[in-house]
Protein backbone atom coordinates (compact mmCIF):
# COMPACT_ATOMS: atom_id res chain seq x y z
CA UNK A 1 0.00 0.00 0.00
CA UNK A 2 1.66 3.28 -1.13
CA UNK A 3 1.31 6.96 0.60
CA UNK A 4 1.62 10.13 -1.04
CA UNK A 5 2.51 13.10 0.47
CA UNK A 6 0.98 16.20 -0.40
CA UNK A 7 3.17 19.15 -0.83
CA UNK A 8 2.64 22.50 1.50
CA UNK A 9 0.91 24.94 0.11
CA UNK A 10 2.79 28.50 -0.51
CA UNK A 11 0.95 29.60 2.70
CA UNK A 12 1.37 26.69 5.30
CA UNK A 13 5.42 27.54 4.04
CA UNK A 14 4.61 30.66 5.72
CA UNK A 15 3.26 29.57 8.69
CA UNK A 16 5.86 27.18 9.84
CA UNK A 17 8.41 29.80 8.76
CA UNK A 18 7.37 32.73 11.19
CA UNK A 19 7.54 30.81 14.48
CA UNK A 20 11.07 29.64 13.33
CA UNK A 21 12.49 33.07 12.62
CA UNK A 22 10.85 34.96 15.75
CA UNK A 23 12.49 31.76 18.20
CA UNK A 24 15.49 33.23 16.94
CA UNK A 25 14.81 36.17 17.07
CA UNK A 26 13.71 35.70 20.99
CA UNK A 27 17.14 33.39 21.51
CA UNK A 28 19.76 36.46 20.53
CA UNK A 29 18.02 39.03 22.24
CA UNK A 30 17.85 36.47 25.32
CA UNK A 31 21.47 36.10 25.17
CA UNK A 32 22.19 39.57 24.78
CA UNK A 33 20.05 40.41 28.12
CA UNK A 34 22.10 37.88 29.63
CA UNK A 35 25.54 39.04 28.88
CA UNK A 36 24.03 42.66 30.29
CA UNK A 37 22.31 41.27 33.60
CA UNK A 38 25.10 39.10 34.37
CA UNK A 39 27.69 42.09 33.72
CA UNK A 40 25.41 44.50 35.95
CA UNK A 41 24.89 42.24 38.93
CA UNK A 42 28.60 41.24 38.88
CA UNK A 43 29.39 44.72 39.35
CA UNK A 44 26.91 45.42 42.15
CA UNK A 45 27.48 42.12 44.10
CA UNK A 46 31.81 43.10 43.86
CA UNK A 47 31.07 46.69 44.46
CA UNK A 48 28.80 45.62 47.72
CA UNK A 49 31.83 43.18 48.94
CA UNK A 50 34.05 46.05 48.53
CA UNK A 51 32.46 48.22 50.24
CA UNK A 52 32.14 45.78 53.45
CA UNK A 53 35.08 44.99 53.36
CA UNK A 54 36.70 48.64 53.64
CA UNK A 55 34.49 49.70 55.45
CA UNK A 56 36.82 50.69 57.90
CA UNK A 57 38.81 52.64 55.20
CA UNK A 58 37.02 55.73 55.31
CA UNK A 59 35.43 57.07 52.43
CA UNK A 60 37.81 55.74 49.36
CA UNK A 61 36.44 55.93 45.26
CA UNK A 62 34.87 52.97 44.34
CA UNK A 63 36.68 49.66 43.33
CA UNK A 64 37.84 48.59 39.90
CA UNK A 65 35.23 48.19 37.65
CA UNK A 66 34.29 43.96 36.63
CA UNK A 67 33.77 44.82 33.25
CA UNK A 68 37.15 43.58 32.86
CA UNK A 69 35.95 39.94 33.25
CA UNK A 70 33.06 40.78 30.44
CA UNK A 71 35.24 38.99 27.63
CA UNK A 72 35.58 36.19 29.91
CA UNK A 73 32.05 35.38 30.36
CA UNK A 74 30.92 36.35 26.91
CA UNK A 75 33.12 33.46 25.78
CA UNK A 76 31.65 31.16 27.97
CA UNK A 77 28.19 31.90 27.26
CA UNK A 78 28.75 31.57 23.87
CA UNK A 79 31.01 28.02 24.23
CA UNK A 80 27.62 26.79 26.55
CA UNK A 81 28.33 23.57 27.58
CA UNK A 82 31.68 22.96 25.26
CA UNK A 83 33.62 25.12 28.04
CA UNK A 84 34.78 22.26 30.29
CA UNK A 85 36.07 20.15 26.87
CA UNK A 86 37.83 23.15 25.31
CA UNK A 87 39.65 23.59 29.12
CA UNK A 88 40.43 19.96 29.41
CA UNK A 89 42.12 19.95 25.64
CA UNK A 90 43.59 23.37 26.26
CA UNK A 91 45.57 21.74 29.42
CA UNK A 92 46.40 18.76 27.82
CA UNK A 93 47.93 20.31 24.53
CA UNK A 94 49.89 23.07 26.31
CA UNK A 95 51.35 21.01 28.91
CA UNK A 96 52.08 18.99 25.64
CA UNK A 97 53.89 21.70 23.59
CA UNK A 98 56.08 22.45 26.94
CA UNK A 99 57.36 19.39 27.49
CA UNK A 100 57.89 18.92 23.60
CA UNK A 101 59.98 22.44 23.80
CA UNK A 102 57.45 23.59 21.20
CA UNK A 103 55.88 26.83 22.42
CA UNK A 104 55.18 28.32 19.18
CA UNK A 105 51.11 28.93 20.64
CA UNK A 106 51.77 28.08 24.01
CA UNK A 107 51.50 31.45 25.46
CA UNK A 108 47.86 31.82 23.44
CA UNK A 109 46.69 28.52 24.65
CA UNK A 110 47.51 29.78 28.37
CA UNK A 111 45.85 32.91 28.09
CA UNK A 112 42.74 30.90 26.41
CA UNK A 113 43.08 28.60 29.78
CA UNK A 114 42.78 32.48 31.82
CA UNK A 115 39.78 33.77 30.25
CA UNK A 116 37.79 30.19 30.69
CA UNK A 117 38.85 29.93 34.52
CA UNK A 118 38.73 33.69 35.35
CA UNK A 119 37.48 32.75 39.08
CA UNK A 120 39.83 29.54 39.68
CA UNK A 121 43.28 31.20 41.58
CA UNK A 122 44.23 27.56 41.89
CA UNK A 123 44.98 27.95 38.18
CA UNK A 124 46.17 31.27 37.89
CA UNK A 125 48.91 30.19 40.30
CA UNK A 126 49.98 27.34 38.19
CA UNK A 127 50.42 29.25 35.00
CA UNK A 128 51.88 31.63 36.51
CA UNK A 129 54.36 29.29 38.13
CA UNK A 130 54.48 27.57 34.98
CA UNK A 131 55.58 30.67 32.99
CA UNK A 132 58.49 31.99 35.01
CA UNK A 133 59.88 28.72 36.41
CA UNK A 134 59.21 26.19 34.00
CA UNK A 135 58.93 27.59 30.30
CA UNK A 136 61.81 29.96 31.09
CA UNK A 137 64.12 27.75 32.17
CA UNK A 138 63.69 26.11 28.47
CA UNK A 139 64.96 29.37 27.06
CA UNK A 140 68.56 29.67 25.63
CA UNK A 141 70.19 32.66 26.76
CA UNK A 142 69.64 34.83 29.99
CA UNK A 143 67.86 37.69 27.95
CA UNK A 144 65.01 35.40 26.92
CA UNK A 145 64.61 33.83 30.34
CA UNK A 146 64.30 37.51 31.60
CA UNK A 147 61.52 38.11 29.17
CA UNK A 148 59.27 35.31 30.08
CA UNK A 149 59.86 36.00 33.64
CA UNK A 150 58.76 39.21 33.06
CA UNK A 151 55.52 38.02 30.60
CA UNK A 152 54.58 35.59 33.82
CA UNK A 153 54.15 38.53 36.04
CA UNK A 154 52.14 40.85 33.05
CA UNK A 155 50.01 37.18 33.50
CA UNK A 156 49.40 37.89 37.38
CA UNK A 157 48.80 41.46 36.58
CA UNK A 158 46.12 41.01 34.52
CA UNK A 159 44.49 38.33 36.71
CA UNK A 160 44.74 41.11 39.38
CA UNK A 161 42.15 43.17 36.88
CA UNK A 162 39.67 40.37 37.21
CA UNK A 163 40.52 39.48 41.34
CA UNK A 164 41.66 43.13 42.39
CA UNK A 165 43.79 42.57 45.70
CA UNK A 166 43.66 39.04 45.62
CA UNK A 167 46.00 38.29 48.52
CA UNK A 168 46.87 34.84 46.29
CA UNK A 169 48.20 36.68 43.36
CA UNK A 170 49.69 39.44 45.14
CA UNK A 171 52.17 37.46 47.34
CA UNK A 172 53.06 35.12 43.38
CA UNK A 173 54.00 38.23 41.90
CA UNK A 174 55.86 39.05 45.42
CA UNK A 175 57.77 35.79 45.45
CA UNK A 176 58.57 36.14 41.23
CA UNK A 177 60.12 39.50 42.01
CA UNK A 178 61.88 38.43 45.21
CA UNK A 179 62.90 35.12 44.42
CA UNK A 180 63.52 34.63 41.13
CA UNK A 181 64.34 37.38 40.04
CA UNK A 182 66.47 38.61 43.20
CA UNK A 183 67.39 35.05 44.58
CA UNK A 184 67.98 32.88 41.64
CA UNK A 185 71.59 31.16 40.27
CA UNK A 186 71.26 34.34 37.69
CA UNK A 187 70.34 37.29 39.81
CA UNK A 188 73.16 39.22 39.13
CA UNK A 189 72.37 39.14 35.71
CA UNK A 190 68.62 39.86 36.65
CA UNK A 191 69.21 42.47 39.20
CA UNK A 192 70.97 44.71 37.53
CA UNK A 193 68.41 44.61 34.51
CA UNK A 194 66.02 45.19 36.79
CA UNK A 195 67.82 47.88 38.55
CA UNK A 196 69.01 49.82 35.21
CA UNK A 197 65.22 49.18 33.73
CA UNK A 198 63.34 51.11 36.20
CA UNK A 199 65.14 54.37 35.83
CA UNK A 200 64.63 56.54 32.77
CA UNK A 201 66.53 56.92 29.59
CA UNK A 202 68.15 59.68 28.31
CA UNK A 203 67.24 61.12 24.89
CA UNK A 204 70.30 63.10 23.64
CA UNK A 205 69.18 65.47 20.07
CA UNK A 206 72.54 66.78 18.73
CA UNK A 207 73.92 68.41 15.83
CA UNK A 208 75.30 65.23 13.39
CA UNK A 209 78.63 67.09 13.00
CA UNK A 210 79.44 66.02 16.53
CA UNK A 211 78.76 62.33 16.30
CA UNK A 212 82.65 62.05 16.26
CA UNK A 213 82.69 63.84 19.43
CA UNK A 214 79.77 61.90 20.93
CA UNK A 215 81.27 58.57 20.22
CA UNK A 216 84.65 60.23 21.82
CA UNK A 217 82.75 60.63 24.94
CA UNK A 218 81.44 57.24 24.85
CA UNK A 219 85.03 55.32 25.02
CA UNK A 220 85.81 57.85 27.50
CA UNK A 221 83.56 56.95 29.90
CA UNK A 222 84.24 53.76 29.79
CA UNK A 223 80.64 52.62 28.11
CA UNK A 224 79.82 50.31 25.41
CA UNK A 225 78.91 51.66 22.10
CA UNK A 226 76.42 49.02 21.15
CA UNK A 227 74.55 50.30 24.26
CA UNK A 228 73.75 53.46 22.78
CA UNK A 229 71.21 53.40 20.32
CA UNK A 230 71.93 56.54 17.67
CA UNK A 231 69.56 57.57 14.66
CA UNK A 232 68.93 59.85 12.50
CA UNK A 233 66.51 62.72 13.81
CA UNK A 234 65.87 65.32 11.17
CA UNK A 235 68.14 67.22 8.88
CA UNK A 236 71.45 67.37 10.76
CA UNK A 237 70.22 66.12 13.31
CA UNK A 238 70.87 62.89 15.29
CA UNK A 239 69.13 60.91 18.52
CA UNK A 240 71.04 58.90 20.74
CA UNK A 241 69.37 56.75 23.47
CA UNK A 242 71.46 55.74 26.35
CA UNK A 243 70.68 54.45 29.67
CA UNK A 244 70.48 56.84 32.61
CA UNK A 245 73.61 55.93 34.83
CA UNK A 246 75.90 55.39 32.15
CA UNK A 247 74.01 58.52 30.26
CA UNK A 248 75.19 60.27 33.05
CA UNK A 249 79.15 59.40 32.71
CA UNK A 250 78.37 60.03 29.10
CA UNK A 251 77.06 63.54 29.05
CA UNK A 252 79.97 64.51 32.08
CA UNK A 253 82.30 64.11 28.81
CA UNK A 254 79.82 65.54 26.53
CA UNK A 255 79.19 69.57 26.14
CA UNK A 256 75.87 70.12 25.49
CA UNK A 257 76.14 73.60 23.64
CA UNK A 258 72.58 72.82 20.79
CA UNK A 259 72.42 69.66 22.59
CA UNK A 260 69.01 68.27 24.16
CA UNK A 261 68.60 66.01 26.54
CA UNK A 262 65.08 64.47 28.11
CA UNK A 263 64.46 61.94 30.29
CA UNK A 264 62.03 59.70 28.90
CA UNK A 265 59.80 56.53 30.01
CA UNK A 266 61.21 53.27 28.12
CA UNK A 267 57.76 51.75 27.65
CA UNK A 268 56.94 55.05 26.03
CA UNK A 269 59.48 53.89 22.73
CA UNK A 270 57.94 50.36 22.88
CA UNK A 271 54.82 50.53 21.29
CA UNK A 272 53.31 48.12 23.67
CA UNK A 273 50.17 46.33 22.28
CA UNK A 274 47.72 43.77 23.68
CA UNK A 275 48.94 40.19 23.24
CA UNK A 276 52.40 41.34 23.06
CA UNK A 277 55.42 40.11 24.98
CA UNK A 278 57.81 42.47 27.08
CA UNK A 279 61.41 41.70 27.20
CA UNK A 280 62.25 44.96 29.95
CA UNK A 281 60.85 46.38 32.73
CA UNK A 282 59.08 49.36 32.91
CA UNK A 283 60.84 52.73 33.89
CA UNK A 284 59.42 53.36 37.65
CA UNK A 285 61.32 56.30 39.06
CA UNK A 286 62.33 60.03 37.31
CA UNK A 287 65.52 61.18 36.53
CA UNK A 288 66.22 62.23 40.40
CA UNK A 289 65.22 58.26 41.44
CA UNK A 290 61.89 59.21 43.01
CA UNK A 291 58.96 56.69 41.88
CA UNK A 292 56.41 57.86 39.49
CA UNK A 293 53.12 59.57 40.70
CA UNK A 294 50.60 57.20 39.17
CA UNK A 295 52.63 54.38 41.11
CA UNK A 296 51.80 56.25 44.08
CA UNK A 297 48.81 57.18 43.41
CA UNK A 298 46.01 56.19 45.85
CA UNK A 299 42.39 54.61 45.26
CA UNK A 300 41.56 54.55 48.78
CA UNK A 301 41.38 57.48 51.07
CA UNK A 302 43.21 56.11 54.55
CA UNK A 303 42.52 57.97 57.57
CA UNK A 304 45.61 59.57 59.02
CA UNK A 305 47.70 56.81 61.39
CA UNK A 306 46.06 53.95 59.82
CA UNK A 307 48.57 51.28 57.83
CA UNK A 308 46.38 49.29 55.05
CA UNK A 309 46.65 49.02 51.28
CA UNK A 310 45.58 52.43 49.73
CA UNK A 311 45.39 50.92 46.48
CA UNK A 312 48.60 52.47 44.99
CA UNK A 313 50.89 49.83 42.85
CA UNK A 314 53.93 50.47 45.18
CA UNK A 315 53.16 52.06 48.20
CA UNK A 316 55.52 50.62 50.59
CA UNK A 317 58.00 51.29 48.75
CA UNK A 318 57.64 55.26 49.16
CA UNK A 319 59.52 55.66 52.18
CA UNK A 320 62.73 54.20 50.90
CA UNK A 321 63.06 56.99 48.29
CA UNK A 322 65.00 57.89 46.87
CA UNK A 323 66.55 55.17 44.40
CA UNK A 324 69.55 56.75 42.53
CA UNK A 325 70.45 53.18 41.49
CA UNK A 326 66.98 51.90 40.62
CA UNK A 327 64.87 50.02 41.76
CA UNK A 328 66.04 45.99 43.29
CA UNK A 329 63.83 43.79 42.61
CA UNK A 330 64.05 42.14 46.46
CA UNK A 331 62.73 45.46 47.15
CA UNK A 332 59.66 45.30 44.55
CA UNK A 333 59.14 42.15 45.93
CA UNK A 334 58.80 43.50 49.18
CA UNK A 335 56.20 45.84 48.25
CA UNK A 336 53.95 43.28 46.96
CA UNK A 337 54.67 40.95 50.32
CA UNK A 338 53.59 44.05 52.42
CA UNK A 339 50.55 44.08 50.50
CA UNK A 340 49.66 40.18 50.87
CA UNK A 341 50.08 40.50 55.01
CA UNK A 342 48.00 43.50 55.34
CA UNK A 343 45.36 41.95 53.26
CA UNK A 344 45.61 38.56 55.70
CA UNK A 345 45.76 40.54 58.35
CA UNK A 346 43.22 43.40 58.20
CA UNK A 347 41.18 42.27 54.89
CA UNK A 348 40.90 38.73 56.50
CA UNK A 349 41.65 37.38 53.21
CA UNK A 350 43.48 33.43 53.68
CA UNK A 351 46.26 32.20 51.03
CA UNK A 352 44.70 29.41 49.50
CA UNK A 353 48.75 27.16 49.66
CA UNK A 354 50.70 29.55 52.42
CA UNK A 355 50.29 29.38 56.25
CA UNK A 356 48.96 32.80 58.10
CA UNK A 357 52.48 32.72 59.77
CA UNK A 358 54.45 32.30 56.23
CA UNK A 359 52.33 35.31 54.51
CA UNK A 360 53.09 37.43 58.57
CA UNK A 361 56.71 36.60 58.15
CA UNK A 362 57.61 37.24 54.27
CA UNK A 363 57.78 41.34 54.28
CA UNK A 364 60.44 40.87 57.24
CA UNK A 365 62.45 38.27 55.55
CA UNK A 366 62.20 40.08 51.94
CA UNK A 367 63.25 43.51 53.74
CA UNK A 368 66.53 41.60 55.76
CA UNK A 369 67.59 40.33 52.05
CA UNK A 370 67.13 43.47 50.34
CA UNK A 371 69.19 44.99 53.00
CA UNK A 372 72.12 42.37 52.64
CA UNK A 373 71.45 43.01 48.75
CA UNK A 374 72.58 46.62 49.01
CA UNK A 375 75.27 45.78 51.77
CA UNK A 376 76.95 43.41 48.94
CA UNK A 377 76.62 45.42 46.66
CA UNK A 378 77.81 48.38 48.10
CA UNK A 379 81.09 47.03 49.22
CA UNK A 380 81.56 45.45 45.81
CA UNK A 381 81.43 48.67 44.35
CA UNK A 382 83.59 50.24 46.93
CA UNK A 383 86.45 47.16 46.24
CA UNK A 384 86.07 48.75 42.55
CA UNK A 385 87.13 51.75 43.45
CA UNK A 386 90.58 50.99 45.14
CA UNK A 387 93.78 51.07 44.47
CA UNK A 388 95.81 48.46 42.35
CA UNK A 389 98.04 46.35 44.22
CA UNK A 390 101.47 45.68 43.18
CA UNK A 391 102.23 41.90 42.50
CA UNK A 392 98.41 41.28 44.84
CA UNK A 393 97.79 37.55 42.91
CA UNK A 394 101.06 36.25 44.54
CA UNK A 395 100.26 37.54 48.48
CA UNK A 396 98.20 35.75 50.57
CA UNK A 397 94.54 37.38 51.26
CA UNK A 398 95.66 38.69 54.62
CA UNK A 399 99.05 39.62 53.68
CA UNK A 400 97.14 41.58 50.60
CA UNK A 401 95.01 43.46 52.66
CA UNK A 402 97.59 44.83 55.49
CA UNK A 403 99.58 45.47 52.54
CA UNK A 404 97.38 48.22 51.47
CA UNK A 405 96.96 49.21 55.22
CA UNK A 406 93.29 48.58 55.07
CA UNK A 407 92.84 45.72 58.19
Amino acid sequence: MSTTTLPLRSDESTVYEQPRNRSRMLIGITLILAMIVSATLQQTAYSFRSGVINAHRGKGVPPPSRLANLDSFSLALLLGGLRGPLVMFLWSSSESQKSDRDLESFDTKVEMIRLLQPEFVTVHLFQIWNKIYNVSAQMSGLANKYGVILDGIDYAERVLEVLPNDINIVATIGSAFADKLGGSAEKSYYQARVRNETLPEFEIMFPAARLGELKKAIADAGIDEESVRITDSGPGMKRALVNKLPGDRLLERFPQTGVTVKAIARQTLRGDSPGKRRYEEDTMLDVKGMLLPELLKPTIDLPPGVVDNNGAKLQFLQEFQPFPYGISPIALGYNYNKRAQLLQRIGQQKHVQMSKMVIDHLPALTLKEWADEEWDRARRLEQRGLPAIAGAESLPLIANVKSAGRF
